[in-house]
């Protein structure tokens, strides 16, 4: 029987254990494809939003405007009657006061009347909504897909996956704006006095 002989390691350095085995080239590689990967992935949140929302389509040109507003009397207690209101103009038979159901606040108010507002102008026209609530604007444009990733496990989520279906379903776009309340804006206090 034949004794098979060893051959001696040359170069034992760690560039050549480096290059024979490809273990820390391909980890470093790999990490800096990891790293590259996540930083990318890093979205701003209009970025968020159009993912959550798709692409807007079209122009806001000729927009239809409407003012929404909601409010609540005794909020927060048991007594508490809340209402929305969506305001297109004087006299518009598009007009509406409507009573909000379920919990009593003025925030389920403010976002029924968005709703309401989406539910009513065609799916195809522009739609300009004013509101003087910042607790809707954000919940609509920036916690929404927070809220969806996590099961809609928030306040008003009955509301709120109404208005993002509707939203996402319009092929007009959706413009929300903030408009300051009680501040002598006609619109803004016709919707808010009828909603009360």
């Amino acid at each position: 029987m034949k004794v098979p002989t060893l051959q001696p390691v040359v170069n034992l350095g760690l560039s050549h254990l480096r290059d024979k085995l490809r273990v820390a080239k391909e980890s470093e590689a790999y990490l800096d494809v990891l790293l590259r990967d996540t930083l990318a992935s890093k979205q701003t949140p209009e970025d968020r939003r159009t993912t959550f929302y798709g692409p807007v389509y079209g122009s806001s040109k000729n927009a239809i405007k409407v003012y929404t507003d909601g409010s609540c009397y005794d909020n927060g207690l048991a007594t508490a009657r809340a209402g929305a209101r969506v305001y297109f103009g004087q006299g518009s038979p598009f007009n509406a006061s409507v009573r909000v159901t379920g919990q009593q606040t003025n925030q389920r108010g403010e976002l029924l009347a968005i709703l309401y507002a989406l539910s009513t102008v065609p799916p195809d026209r522009a739609l300009e909504i004013y509101s003087d609530s910042e607790y809707s604007i954000r919940s609509i444009f920036y916690w929404a897909p927070g809220h969806a990733e996590k099961g809609w496990r928030c306040a008003n989520a009955d509301l709120l996956r109404d208005i993002v279906s509707w939203i996402k379903f319009r092929s007009g776009t959706v413009d929300l704006r903030w408009v300051k309340a009680h501040a002598g804006n006609l619109h803004n206090e016709g919707a808010d006095l009828a909603a009360k």
